[in-house]
């Protein structure tokens, strides 16, 4: 394509410039018009297009005047460019200047008058004598301890023997003390932790399991420091089924760590405080499995997939008459939850059962059964395995294991269906007229056995041995809804409900205060507070 230099020349060549006496040659004069129409022809296409290609130090611009147009470029670190032939609205050249870790992707504007340029910065992780515009991830040198990075904090030098600058990233890997492993950034007199390791390799056992004595030794083996890795992702095969592991270090200081098995496993009940601190093959069952470490010691079996089961000859879980150790192993490891209760001969479920601890009062632990078993009532028993059972006519049974009588001790099942069993009332009944006076801060003991609040009554709403209060005067049932040794609430209806009415109560010192909570829909539908 013609350009402006040539087509001049021609034009030249062609008239003024040609050789004295000699006539315009039309052959001459047809070229140069040639010329300038191919050199038209090539503004026009240009001046059409908003990219006009890529610009160097010495390009020379095309600038029409009717039309926008760009160039675009490349500055990498540590340089200055300035592109010679465009020029801002002074006439000054434009420039730029990048620094040791930076570069510009650059936009040059023609806005028919002027050039003027857009800089996008761009992160450079590492550098060399030559740049790159794509990211590439940079570990200046790995050290092999904590130790061994800093003796060389003063002039560290990297694995391609240059002096590590200011913010450049070194690694620290030791297979012994894995706590202070992960990336640090230099900071010219010392190191500053930015992150560890953020990814994890996956290891072979390098053995096969053949039965679940293998399996749980190699298991507890992980943190027992006997040549294996204690963090990380290991996999392992026991008879053909293949099973993964995850070991991951929570604090390195209290040696807490988590550990979970995904595979063909399920917990062993050992009825005991340890009941579920060992693994078995299962045939059937798929679990994802986890368990803490704390102290060097590693806690029982737990399932994100499906609720743990107990054999419903030892409901107890492993908690004894006169051991508050046990009530405490089962506080402090197990935290509650909800359990299966299954046949001990079947394996087939035969009951739900919630187990709720009291850790933050270390007063005890209650279960609460659901089942169909008719004749445990009263009763202080763990096996219910040859109780009478009736198809069709759930109960709903709980008991309370207090540590604070005899070293600890299991009360007798209660029926929520009969209403609390031989020992305690169905439920209690408030005088609401009464309760409604006193409403308010500064009541005493004598204001709440006005309306039926004795101090016997709250024993028992605490024990969970009255868990319905009654307004007999209306024939509303109030169910409880929270109590403890200062603290007791309860309501009728649903929340921010038109028939929603609820009490709480509290103890402060020796003066109580009691409030009362209703919705009232009239009102914007607000909740109104007495």
């Amino acid at each position: 394509m013609a350009g402006y230099d040539d087509t001049r020349a021609k034009i030249i060549n062609t008239l003024m410039g040609r050789p004295v006496g000699t006539e315009v040659q039309p052959e001459n004069h047809q070229d140069y018009a040639l010329n300038m129409l191919d050199y038209i022809r090539s503004l026009e296409l240009d001046a059409t297009s908003t990219l006009i290609g890529i610009a160097d130090e010495d390009t020379v611009p095309i600038q029409p005047n009717a039309s926008n147009v760009c160039y675009l470029a490349g500055v990498a670190q540590d340089r200055t460019v300035t592109f010679q032939n465009f020029r801002d609205y002074q006439g000054e050249p434009l420039s730029i200047t990048t620094g040791e870790m930076q570069s510009y992707f650059v936009i040059l504007l023609w806005n028919k008058k002027y050039w003027s340029m857009q800089a996008l910065p761009t992160a450079i992780v590492s550098h060399a004598e030559n740049a790159y515009f794509y990211y590439r991830y940079n570990i200046r040198q790995t050290y092999p301890s904590f130790e061994a990075m800093e003796a060389d904090k003063s002039n560290p030098i990297g694995i391609d023997g240059k002096y590590i600058k200011q913010g450049e990233i070194v690694s620290v890997v030791n297979d012994s003390d894995k706590s202070k492993n992960g990336f640090y950034s230099y900071t010219g007199s010392g190191w500053q932790f930015q992150s560890a390791f953020s990814f994890q390799i996956e290891n072979s056992f390098g053995v096969d399991i053949n039965n679940d004595s293998e399996l749980n030794a190699l298991l507890d083996g992980l943190h027992s420091g006997e040549n294996l890795d204690k963090a990380g992702y290991f996999r392992g095969d026991y008879e053909g089924s293949p099973f993964m592991v995850e070991s991951i270090p929570i604090n390195y200081t209290e040696d807490t760590w988590v550990q979970s098995v995904r595979g063909r496993f399920v917990p062993v009940y050992q009825g005991t405080g340890d009941k579920f601190k060992t693994l078995t093959r299962s045939n059937t069952e798929y679990n994802i499995l986890w368990r803490v470490c704390e102290k060097g010691t590693w806690g029982t079996w737990n399932s994100m997939t499906d609720a743990p089961t107990i054999p419903d000859t030892d409901l107890s879980m492993g908690l004894k008459d006169g051991d508050v150790s046990s009530a405490y192993m089962q506080m402090f490891t197990r935290k509650g939850g909800c359990y299966s209760v299954t046949g001990s001969m079947t394996g087939v479920v035969t009951g739900t059962m919630m187990v709720f601890c009291d850790s933050w009062g270390e007063h005890g632990i209650e279960q609460v059964l659901f089942t169909d078993a008719s004749d445990i009532e009263g009763k202080i028993v763990h096996d219910i395995s040859s109780s009478g059972h009736v198809d069709g006519e759930p109960h709903i049974y709980h008991r309370y294991y207090d540590i604070r009588q005899s070293g600890g001790k299991w009360g007798a099942w209660k029926s929520f269906t009969a209403g609390g069993g031989t020992t305690a009332p169905p439920y209690v009944a408030f005088d609401f007229g009464v309760l409604q006076e006193k409403i308010g801060s500064g009541r005493t003991q004598g204001d709440l056995d006005a309306f039926g609040l004795t101090e016997d009554v709250w024993a028992k709403i605490r024990g969970a041995e009255i868990m319905v209060v009654r307004d007999d005067a209306h024939e509303r049932t109030y169910i409880v809804s929270g109590s403890s040794d200062d603290y007791i609430s309860f309501s009728f209806g649903l929340y921010a409900s038109d028939d929603y009415e609820g009490y709480t109560i509290r103890n402060e010192g020796d003066t109580y205060t009691i409030i009362r909570y209703r919705y009232q829909s009239g009102e914007g539908g607000q909740i109104i507070i007495q």
